[in-house]
């Protein structure tokens, strides 16, 4: 289906300013995504738009289709998300942000990038879609349950005996112990609000001319703790997936921003040390949904992203973080962080 010659005759019906696209004077490109595919198509030609998006959604055992679509849906009404031009049951078309590009990883330490994130991010919590989503269960419950009972099911299917050992640690992170020890770290004092839920580095984009902040890709959007939009967006700066070549993605954990960038976000978003502490919960149980996410995804193929060791390393630092949060108290994290809050 992602082929050009499928999506371009359906671009052209819709938008009669491509009937002069060919193929030879277009492109479809391959973005990053795992659980959806997702392309850019644009032309050479001087016209506008010049570009769309093309995402052929993911498996509905990962994603749930129906959700994900209303949400879009109601955003894009709202124009929080971008237009959608055509939505069936498998794919859809959507605006182009033109005029946006990515930050680098370094650039979410700025101050005034910072400030604007974190508004932006205080502004879709304040978003309410309680008519069209659970509200009364936390979105994060539901996913690592869900992802948990597809990953028991995938990995007992995997036959690969060259990743034995790293198999066999993968199943013993599903046991029920670890769930418990994930929901232990929840920070379930905290307020729930509309989360996005995905806040890669990649799913924030920058307009330059208005400069303004842009979230993009609502996929895992649901009701869930405020916390942990802040905290995956700065645990997931350690992750390039922009890394070319199989495990198609590079951890480099020196690249974090540490706790006073941390501390800055959570003042911009107007809070103080109870949310950073949220945040900090949050940044460790991130870890845990992520490596059941990937495992559920897990299918031995070369060709994507290592799903299996992705995962193993998200476990691990699950693991890491618990222990040391464990290992410290609330209150004695609250005197080791004061002074980012009370100058």
């Amino acid at each position: 289906m992602e082929e050009i010659n499928f999506v371009l005759p359906v671009v052209q019906k819709i938008e009669g300013s491509w009937n002069k696209v060919t193929e030879q004077n277009c492109i479809l490109t391959r973005l990053v995504g795992n659980s959806s595919r997702v392309y850019s198509l644009s032309t050479s030609l001087p016209i506008t738009p010049k570009r769309f998006i093309f995402r052929v959604f993911g498996s509905a055992e990962t994603l749930d289709l129906n959700a994900n679509s209303a949400i879009f849906r109601r955003l894009a009404e709202n124009k929080v998300a971008p237009k959608i031009y055509v939505e069936t049951h498998s794919y859809r078309i959507e605006e182009f942000l033109e005029g946006t590009r990515n930050l680098r990883r370094e650039e979410f330490a700025h101050r005034p990038i910072a400030i604007k994130i974190s508004e932006k991010l205080k502004e879709f919590h304040s978003l309410n879609l309680s008519d069209l989503l659970e509200s009364s269960i936390p979105v994060c419950i539901r996913n690592a349950l869900k992802w948990k009972k597809l990953a028991e099911a995938r990995l007992d299917e995997i036959t690969e005996t060259n990743r034995f050992e790293e198999l066999q640690r993968a199943k013993v992170a599903l046991s029920p112990n670890f769930y418990d020890m994930y929901t232990d770290i929840l920070p379930k004092e905290s307020p729930i609000v509309l989360a996005h839920m995905d806040t890669s580095f990649l799913n924030i984009l920058y307009r330059e001319e208005k400069q303004e902040i842009c979230l993009i890709d609502y996929d895992y959007t649901g009701y869930c703790y405020r916390g942990f939009d802040i905290a995956m967006l700065l645990q997931d700066i350690k992750y390039d997936y922009n890394y070319p070549v199989y495990p198609f993605y590079q951890y480099t954990p020196e690249v974090y921003p540490g706790d006073e960038v941390l501390a800055m976000y959570v003042k911009a978003y107007g809070e103080g040390v109870d949310m950073f502490i949220e945040c900090k919960r949050c940044m460790i149980a991130s870890h845990y949904l992520w490596a059941m996410w990937s495992f559920s995804l897990y299918d031995g193929d070369q060709k994507s992203m290592d799903m299996l060791g992705y995962g193993l390393l998200r476990f691990r630092e699950f693991l890491e973080g618990y222990e040391e949060f464990k290992n410290q108290s609330i209150e004695g994290m609250r005197r080791q962080v004061a002074n980012y809050f009370y100058d």
